[in-house]
């Protein structure tokens, strides 16, 4: 669901050169304000800055003089549909409301609405604010004299706050909506499961062996959806929608493996290989799963021995995603211990080209016997390492593509090593950096 930018902003005061002046800086008449975002950010840099060429966020503003005012061009706007995203408003309005007793209003009729409190006098402590108004993320305080740049900046960060609220209201409210279509779906696939697990062996063994994956994995994909589904009927969005989008992830995780090992089936997936530091890579996917290990107790190392290149020649996308797999897997099935991640480069015949080696080490319990003969083919494994089986089976793939491969060795009760190797080019002018 797209929604157009909210920049609308309600202005409370009693000073009418106040209007003039908001509108100088933020509204269609600003003639300075240009500069005066160029000196924020000048400010914020500390050196002068240019702007790319490009139109200046102008926002749409209504004036009001007095806190009754204010509050029934808020009624009006709400019943058109066209909501104010932030109010400037003044403490002092003799002689009608002041500001808190206005904001106190505009929040009853708008609970949304973000708030900017000007004053320039301690009519109210900020003790007393918070006591009349609470404690609330929704308003902030601007002392006179006004800054411009102060001003643009609240604009731009409470306008955009309110926006990202109003987008992820609506991501939830489509969810609501679109349970009756998750149902649907789920009731389908149940007859799916159904029509598989029914059905009569009559091919050759890899149909069959691919038939009763796609049976396991249709029964786990709907698990994750009655897992979804039971969070959304049970309410509480907002207690559950970590176990959603948790759900979500893995769907997502396991439809996209099914994709790529489609393409790569069906010989069309295509590599894009350019320049890349292959040592920024492995770091990077090393530490984006420390926090999984650590979680688990476990230690994460990278040993980087020997000198590299700071820049070699492969599909660097591709190599990630062989690599987080083959890390993701040494992490879900070591219980304790360490899980240790060493990168080599080894000469070949072509002096263009160099082998990469990385291998993964783990101290967990070993491959069990009866998957040996088959861990690197799809497989729904149960028990407290569950899962969807597909990711040996496309690291192996994606590294064949990449003309390498993905080996193991198993020590039984002592762990196991995964090794991938690939053959990349040498970039010219690449220097040898230590580990």
């Amino acid at each position: 669901m797209t929604e157009s930018k909210n920049d609308r902003i309600l202005l409370i005061d009693d000073t009418r050169s106040i209007h003039e002046d908001f509108r100088k800086i933020l509204g269609e008449n600003r003639s300075t304000a240009g500069d005066s975002l160029k000196d924020a950010k000048a400010a914020f840099l500390g050196k002068l800055v240019s702007d790319s060429p490009g139109p200046e966020l102008v926002f749409d503003i209504d004036s009001a003089y007095q806190g009754q005012e204010g509050l029934e061009l808020l009624l009006t706007s709400l019943n058109e549909g066209r909501p104010y995203a932030l109010a400037f408003v003044d403490v002092r309005m003799p002689p009608g409301w002041d500001g808190i007793q206005t904001i106190k209003n505009l929040w009853k009729a708008d609970p949304n609405l973000q708030v900017v409190i000007c004053t320039a006098y301690s009519d109210y402590s900020w003790s007393q604010t918070i006591a009349e108004l609470g404690q609330t993320d929704r308003l902030l305080i601007l002392k006179k004299p006004f800054d411009p740049i102060e001003i643009r900046q609240l604009a731009c960060a409470l306008t955009e706050k309110w926006n990202a609220a109003r987008r992820e209201y609506s991501l939830l409210k489509e969810l609501r909506q679109s349970e009756a279509q998750a149902r649907s779906y789920a009731a389908s696939l149940q007859l799916l499961n159904e029509a598989l697990t029914t059905s009569q062996a009559s091919s050759e063994r890899a149909s069959d062996m691919k038939t009763e994956y796609l049976v396991q994995l249709s029964a786990k994909v709907n698990q994750n959806l009655s897992t979804i589904l039971d969070r959304v009927e049970g309410g509480g969005h907002a207690d559950g929608l970590e176990e959603i989008i948790d759900s979500s992830r893995h769907l997502m995780s396991a439809l996209d493996k099914i994709l790529d090992l489609a393409q790569l089936e069906t010989g069309s997936l295509v590599l894009d290989p350019g320049a890349c530091s292959i040592i920024d890579i492995t770091r990077e996917t090393v530490e984006n799963r420390r926090s999984e290990a650590q979680s688990k107790g476990l230690e994460l190392v990278l040993n980087l021995p020997g000198a590299l290149p700071d820049s070699v020649e492969c599909d660097a996308a591709r190599f990630r995603q062989a690599l987080d797999i083959l890390l993701e897997n040494s992490i879900q099935h070591t219980d304790s211990g360490k899980v240790c991640v060493e990168l080599r480069m080894e000469p070949t015949a072509d002096w263009q080209r160099s082998r990469l080696k990385l291998q993964i080490q783990d101290t967990g319990p070993g491959i069990p016997s009866e998957l040996e003969g088959r861990l690197y083919e799809p497989f729904v494994s149960h028990g407290p390492h569950a899962g969807t089986g597909l990711g040996l089976t496309l690291s192996r793939q994606l590294a064949r593509c990449m003309g390498g491969d993905v080996t193991h060795e198993n020590a039984p009760g002592q762990g196991s090593v995964f090794t991938l190797s690939m053959q990349v080019g040498m970039v010219s002018g690449a220097r040898l950096v230590g580990g």
